[in-house]
């Protein structure tokens, strides 16, 4: 099997083994079983997605004369650009949005996220740090030796945990460690016939389930007895509850290190397997349409902050009005209903024609390695609804400036 189809082929059985591992060995269950319909979409858009990568597509060659052998420059004006934008990021946070160390996680996200607080010039100038994981991704693509250049893009590949652990996001800890091992893993710096892959396969896991273990630490030193009750009563628990077994546990047990850890595994567990239950709930109460507006919410939102639209986002948001994701396909259907499964043959069809580009132009690479990661986790949330389409967009916008520099310098482009 060719190696992009293996890469495509891989993404989709990953992803529905990962589904599969986290809610068979959480001591969760289902509190509704899985209706018809549900299984029904999720089956036929998985099938649209399959027969759109089996199509032929076109055999374009994107190595030109164009194509320059000086990889190592746009490795460094990604480190620069990218260092800046984080620059700008970290000021917006604590100068202009208030952000502290000594705030509690719960205060900075509040601050964070609060859209009173939106500076346009700095959303700008900062844009380009969502693509934080490129220079080490092209690192490794186009083989470099160069150890100071590495440490550099490891440097910049973890620039956004510092926000992550401010914000107490579980999103950008998860994202960054996620495209960290597919990064190794595609570029074979660790192969599956190896011990470190699964290695660090478990060191990522690990790092997740400490992080979640911090976010339970710190929510429980306010009033353990409370938070844990919250827990227990969170949307999660609608629709996935732990086991009775788990409850009784958690009652029964005295040392508190331990409830946390348990605590971590729970969470971790219905962050994971709760949006495909979500999607059903959303499946059954939805009664309009939005046509693309939701899974385009980011370019709404922007369109909304400089004045060009005057959309309520509160609309676009899940329609059952919970805060709770409801997976790609939930998306899906919220956007399109029953015409979804068609736009996942187009869907396929086009990331059949990225994995084959990329065999001519390391340049694809970025593209190719977020629709592998989107592949993954279509039944636990909409990755490229919440961050990957700002970044297709900004990357885009990157190599348009790229080409123009490299013209007006040097008299050509990549």
């Amino acid at each position: 099997m060719e190696n992009f189809k293996r890469k495509f082929y891989g993404s989709l059985i990953i992803g529905i083994f990962l589904w599969f591992f986290f809610y068979i060995l959480s001591p969760i269950e289902a509190k509704y079983p899985p209706s018809i319909n549900l299984i029904a979409y999720i089956t036929i858009s998985y099938l649209g997605l399959l027969v759109g990568f089996v199509l032929p597509v076109k055999n374009i060659n994107l190595k030109t004369k164009y194509i320059t052998k000086n990889h190592t420059l746009i490795i460094k004006v990604l480190i620069i650009l990218v260092f800046c934008s984080f620059t700008v990021r970290y000021i917006d946070l604590f100068y202009i949005r208030g952000i502290s160390f000594y705030n509690s996680n719960l205060v900075n996200k509040e601050l964070a996220s609060n859209d009173n607080n939106f500076s346009l010039i700095f959303g700008l100038f900062s844009i380009f740090r969502v693509l934080y994981f490129l220079p080490l991704l092209y690192y490794f693509k186009c083989k470099k030796e160069n150890k100071k250049l590495l440490v550099f893009c490891i440097l910049i590949f973890f620039l956004p945990l510092l926000e992550g652990y401010l914000r107490d996001s579980r999103r950008i800890i998860f994202e960054v460690f996620i495209f960290l091992f597919l990064i190794l893993v595609i570029n074979k710096k660790i192969r599956f016939n190896s011990y470190k892959t699964y290695i660090l396969f478990l060191v990522t896991i690990g790092i997740l389930l400490i992080h979640s273990f911090s976010v339970v630490e710190n929510r429980a030193k306010v009033n353990p007895d409370k938070f844990f009750k919250k827990i227990l009563k969170s949307p999660y628990n609608d629709f996935v509850p732990l086991k009775t077994n788990a409850i009784k546990f958690i009652e029964k047990n005295k040392n508190p290190l331990i409830t946390k850890v348990y605590f971590s595994e729970i969470h971790i567990g219905q962050y994971i397997t709760h949006g495909v239950f979500e999607m059903d709930y959303m499946i059954s109460t939805l009664k309009h349409h939005k046509f693309g507006m939701y899974n385009f919410y980011l370019f709404i939102k922007f369109l909304n902050k400089i004045k060009i639209t005057n959309v309520d986002l509160a609309n676009l948001n899940n329609p059952t009005k919970r805060n709770t994701y409801i997976t790609f396909f939930g998306g899906l259907f919220y956007d399109f209903g029953w015409f979804g499964p068609l736009l996942m043959i187009f869907y396929g069809f086009m990331q059949k024609q990225i994995f084959f580009l990329e065999k001519t132009n390391f340049l694809i690479s970025p593209l190719v390695l977020i629709l592998i990661f989107t592949n993954i986790f279509l039944l636990v949330m909409n990755f490229t609804r919440a961050q990957f389409l700002l970044t297709y967009g900004v990357y885009f916008v990157f190599l348009i400036i790229y080409f123009v520099f490299l013209k007006v310098k040097k008299g050509q482009v990549i």
